[in-house]
């Protein structure tokens, strides 16, 4: 009430003091909180604080925030620079963390101390950089990206961006290596003039090795030169000898292959080892490997695929063309396959059944033969 009072007394003198008197015009961005920091007047808030004090004076709301731009205030010069003394400390209440923030930005204002007591101020983040949106190449510029830089098109939370097919990743070599081992049982029926005979044989155990080149122009496409190999080995017993205690049968050709969504569909033409017996004398055979025209037409299917694990069906049949040698004549024969394929796209365990009757004149030859491998595919890319 006293320092209300001196307030009101201080005013009312200004008329006669004159120079006592402080005229302060508004300018834009102002508030009377503002302008009392400016001419250090304090305290400012509270019931009692200089902000609700001047607003009476100068007619003013409550708030002494609806000033308008040159608008004249008037301050005692008694109250410039003048902080409130222990005795009449009042209460105060702090400026909105909003307007300081405001202030802070503006100015670079800080809150004065009351008796060492600070007024909190929010912390101003440092602006974050603004980042120019990035406009991606249309699609014949991102192809010539993709064969210059090797440019992707970046993702933007799932949307979906055309992919740009590169011709020349579809375009590439393969080595195909495949070592296995097999058994087989031949069944032999041959008749002469004289008898017909009939002999069963269960083979050792027969190594062998593909070997295939494979060339993609195409992303569906492919042509293969192929070579195969392997050892045939007889069991003697006290019936029956062999001539010779091995054979060795070789497989060469060349191929066309067709890929399309996990199937694929190949033909192969090449000569392929055929297995005769003969019985030059009741007590001795005589294998006879004749090569022989062949065609194969195969398919190959996805059946179930995990993470990169994929098993996979292939399916082959067979077409044995008559051809002749020094001492066999052979007739047309037939035969397939079914495979089994587990592993990578690159790597894979293959089990096998192979059946086939290849037949000659006054021969016919069944084999049935059964065993496994593992094949590694390397690409090489242009």
């Amino acid at each position: 009430m006293i320092k209300f009072l001196f307030f009101i007394l201080t005013f009312l003198s200004l008329p006669v003091l004159g120079e006592d008197v402080i005229r302060y015009e508004v300018k834009k961005n102002d508030s009377l909180s503002k302008i009392l920091l400016k001419l250090n007047i304090g305290p400012i808030y509270g019931e009692k604080g200089y902000q609700q004090l001047s607003s009476k004076v100068n007619n003013l709301p409550r708030s002494g925030d609806a000033l308008k731009v040159g608008e004249v205030l008037v301050f005692p010069r008694s109250l410039v620079n003048r902080r409130a003394a222990s005795d009449d400390v009042l209460p105060t209440i702090p400026e909105p963390a909003s307007e300081q923030k405001k202030l802070t930005e503006t100015e670079g204002y800080t809150p004065p101390s009351h008796h060492d007591f600070t007024v909190p101020v929010d912390p101003v983040a440092p602006a974050a950089p603004v980042e120019e949106p990035v406009e991606e190449p249309k699609i014949f510029e991102q192809k010539k990206l993709i064969e210059v830089q090797g440019y992707v098109p970046p993702s933007h939370h799932d949307s979906a961006i055309t992919e740009v097919e590169d011709s020349s990743a579809d375009q590439y070599h393969s080595l195909i290596f495949s070592p296995q081992v097999s058994w087989a049982n031949f069944t032999s029926k041959s008749s002469d003039q004289y008898q017909d005979n009939k002999l069963k044989v269960f083979t050792k155990t027969i190594p062998g090795a593909h070997l295939q080149y494979r060339a993609n122009w195409d992303r569906n496409w492919s042509a293969t030169v192929f070579s195969f190999i392997s050892r045939i080995g007889f069991y003697h017993d006290d019936q029956v000898r062999y001539k010779d205690s091995s054979v060795q049968r070789n497989n060469y050709g060349v191929g066309l292959e067709y890929k399309n969504e996990g199937s694929e569909w190949g033909a192969r033409f090449g000569f392929f080892d055929k297995l005769f017996y003969t019985l030059p004398s009741s007590t001795q055979v005589d294998p006879q490997v004749v090569a022989m025209p062949e065609v194969l037409l195969s398919y190959k299917t996805n059946l179930k695929e995990y993470k990169k694990m994929v098993t996979k069906l292939a399916l082959t049949g067979a077409v044995i063309l008559p051809h002749d040698s020094p001492r066999i004549k052979g007739e047309l024969g037939y035969g397939g396959e079914a495979a089994l394929l587990v592993g990578t796209q690159k790597k894979y365990l293959k089990l096998f059944y192979t059946y086939e009757q290849v037949n000659a004149q006054n021969n016919k030859t069944l084999v049935s033969e059964f065993g496994l491998g593992f094949v590694i595919e390397g690409h090489f890319y242009e």
